[in-house]
């Protein structure tokens, strides 16, 4: 689906083309596993649509509800909202049982009945529920804000849903984007705190890829500490030394395509630039671990 991102301004636009956009049968490198993806796409106008790849021939269903999960299909999950029609935000009345009056036992009981599990329609369900009466924000902040919200319900935690082949299946990250403001907020499992790249016209004329380093563990503001604990140290370490493990991976990476461009006479301007910044933050660790 990288084409369909780096070819189309608009939804109009991809479905006039979507003809020419294929997938390819090949496995993602970090989880060696071919995903089966649905998914849903938006544009600067809030048009909102799905590409589920269950035919031979793609096609884009009108999704009206702004919420996807993967299977089953989209017309099944947005049918199965119909079995939750009892769940709103505001609490239930007292209820009289001949002379005996039963109340709530506390706030909530609007949500009774709203599915907990971490099944795809589950999750569905969830994230529509929320989405459709979370307070709407005024400015893109909130926005973010009311989106980990959302998709702090659907999140999986490690070890919550084990596979059949005794597999952690277990939300990696959480990501979000802003088509207006062509931002890109991404949070690690490990970091809670969100990260924000926007996509600068820089950024869009590159060729190639520009790598961020995201911090993996949580970068917590201790308020009261005056000073730094031992197990603040070996967490600072242990953050520093994966952080230098990572850019180790990627100086590698660029090692190898920079020589395999200049063998072929092709190193660009992009990729001098990417090797310029990673020596960069390499030069930074090294700061860091003289501390």
């Amino acid at each position: 689906m990288g084409t369909a991102l780096g070819e189309f301004k608009s939804i109009a636009d991809l479905k006039k083309k979507l003809s020419k956009v294929n997938l390819m049968d090949v496995a993602a490198p970090l989880i060696d596993t071919i995903t089966p993806l649905h998914w849903i796409i938006t544009d600067t106008t809030g048009n909102c649509m799905v590409i589920e790849p269950t035919q031979k021939v793609l096609h884009l269903k009108e999704n009206p509800v702004g919420v996807m999960t993967n299977t089953p299909l989209l017309e099944w999950h947005i049918e199965n909202l119909r079995n939750y029609l009892n769940v709103r935000p505001k609490q239930y009345e007292p209820q009289q049982f001949g002379n005996y009056t039963a109340n709530p036992f506390s706030q909530g009981t609007g949500t009774m009945g709203l599915p907990g599990g971490y099944t795809p329609p589950e999750r569905f369900v969830r994230a529509a529920f929320f989405k459709e009466h979370i307070d709407q924000a005024k400015i893109e902040t909130e926005a973010v804000t009311n989106s980990m919200k959302i998709l702090s319900t659907v999140q999986i935690p490690k070890g919550i849903v084990v596979t059949s082949d005794d597999h952690e299946d277990y939300s990696q990250y959480t990501g979000m984007m802003c088509n207006e403001s062509k931002t890109y907020y991404y949070a690690d499992y490990n970091n809670t705190r969100i990260s924000k790249v926007e996509m600068t016209k820089e950024l869009l004329a590159r060729t190639t890829p520009k790598i961020f380093v995201v911090k993996k563990v949580e970068d917590m503001a201790i308020l009261s500490a005056e000073k730094v604990s031992p197990k603040e140290v070996a967490a600072d370490l242990s953050d520093k030394a994966e952080t230098g493990s990572t850019l180790l991976d990627m100086v590698g990476q660029e090692v190898l395509g920079g020589l395999k461009s200049a063998k072929q006479g092709t190193l660009d301007e992009d990729t001098q630039q990417t090797a310029d910044q990673l020596l960069a933050e390499l030069g930074q660790l090294k700061d860091k671990l003289g501390k």
